[in-house]
């Protein structure tokens, strides 16, 4: 690896030769994330302090790279600065779905559906179909009258006309909520650069009372990310960061709650190595003397405070794409962290957010079957008092405290021994005794 600091870059040493120092929450922030969005680290300055003015610091003298908004014009594809309108935006129901379906099979299924279509539409009739079209966790956000006339290359009164009859017969419905085609995607972020790692490593080897942080930090890393050039936006606007940075706005509103702890240190996408071995049944059961690993990644994990003033530990999982299958293998991982790196005596809460209100009462349902499951096998189940939680990103996104009671669906586990936490394989899931139908 290059060395590529300038004199001014080595000099620097964070004011870690002293016992208070600077830049400690920030090293620990952007070393601990691979890219920090702007509304977290405006709700952090808002709410805690300290943290937009030693992050503009450290970015300025090289150690950290910063990047602006990215804004897309969802009509054409480029990018874009232009001024924002809402509009109306529209998805497939579950028979638009079906039949764009059978249209793809069978182009004719068109045509016999609507005997008066004309032969050279029915492939524009079938691309506008098709883009309506959305995965299932972009369908809140559907897709406008203009970018439907880009994508199917029928005129805009064409596209108005069929939009109108398709929402009629029940093939399309109408989104709840206007969008613009003009969108920021990623919002403006900054990341760690190689020289912060160079120099850091270096300070850390001259002040050893935080030699304890070189692992925790990740020091020695290789590989460093750059500039984000979108290889794909959807006609949603969608892209690949989305859940991570749906994720930091969640935790931005938790850090604004009363019952976050802002003299606590919390983590984003913290990597926990659990150890095990392997049972004759293919599952994974949890050891500290395993000699095999498994790893349990939470999107963050922080302290907060009860209305009883008791302290709670709280993993927050947000669920974007993920089955309500791998949601049961969430939790099996959590039980084992539980196990393994918490005291009994401490209490857990483990918090669901899901991108719908229909998928969280699917995550409602998990809840509750894992309890029940825990109740029929109490040696699986943890000392510890650990409730789960679920709730949408709508619920927790609206103004007040995002981590209120009132927002969450909540149920206790019951209490075990823990001499039996499992992690089972996908095909062979407890899972699949609650919910045969998945």
């Amino acid at each position: 690896m290059s060395d590529t600091r300038t004199i001014a870059m080595r000099s620097e040493t964070f004011g870690l030769e002293s016992l208070d120092p600077w830049s400690l929450r920030v090293l620990h922030l952007v070393l601990n994330t691979p890219r920090c969005y702007l509304p977290l680290v405006e709700s952090l300055e808002k709410n805690i302090g300290g943290y937009k003015k030693e992050i503009d610091r450290m970015t300025s003298s090289g150690f950290v790279a910063f990047q602006d908004a990215i804004s897309y014009d969802l009509r054409t594809g480029a990018p874009s600065g232009g001024s924002p309108r809402a509009v109306r935006r529209f998805v497939l129901t579950r028979s638009g779905r079906t039949l764009t379906k059978n249209a793809r099979e069978d182009s004719r299924v068109l045509e016999d559906t609507w005997p008066r279509l004309e032969s050279r539409n029915t492939s524009k009739l079938f691309l506008l179909l098709d883009t309506l079209d959305l995965p299932r966790a972009e369908s809140h956000l559907g897709v406008s009258y203009a970018v439907l006339t880009s994508a199917s290359r029928l005129p805009e009164r064409s596209v108005r006309f069929w939009v109108s009859k398709l929402c009629q017969e029940g093939y399309v419905r109408e989104c709840q909520h206007k969008l613009s085609d003009v969108r920021e995607i990623v919002p403006a972020h900054w990341r760690t650069t190689k020289n912060l790692c160079l120099q850091v490593r270096d300070v850390l080897t001259e002040e050893p009372q935080w030699a304890h942080l070189y692992g925790n930090w990740r020091l020695a890393r290789r590989s460093f990310l750059q500039d984000i050039d979108p290889k794909r936006v959807s006609w949603t606007g969608a892209t690949d960061y989305d859940h991570d940075i749906t994720a930091q706005l969640i935790l931005s509103r938790a850090v604004a709650s009363e019952r976050f702890v802002k003299s606590a240190s919390f983590d984003i996408e913290p990597r926990y190595t659990l150890h095990g071995t392997d049972t004759l049944t293919g599952a994974f059961r949890f050891d500290s003397k395993g000699d095999k690993e498994v790893s349990y990644l939470p999107d963050a994990q922080f302290l907060e405070r009860l209305p009883s003033n008791k302290l709670r530990r709280s993993v927050l999982e947000y669920e974007r794409y993920q089955s309500r299958k791998d949601g049961w293998a969430h939790l099996e991982r959590m039980c084992g962290w539980v196990a393994l790196k918490r005291q009994p005596f401490e209490a857990v809460t483990m918090r669901f957010v899901v991108d719908s209100r229909p998928m969280l009462r699917a995550y409602v349902e998990l809840i509750e079957a894992f309890a029940d499951y825990l109740s029929e096998n109490p040696h699986r189940s943890v000392p510890n008092q650990v409730t789960l939680m679920a709730s949408s990103v709508q619920d927790v996104l609206e103004p007040g405290d995002a981590l209120e009671d009132t927002r969450w669906y909540r149920i206790e586990l019951p209490t075990g021994q823990a001499t039996e936490c499992l992690l089972h394989d996908r095909d062979k899931t407890p899972y699949n005794r609650y919910f045969a139908g998945d």
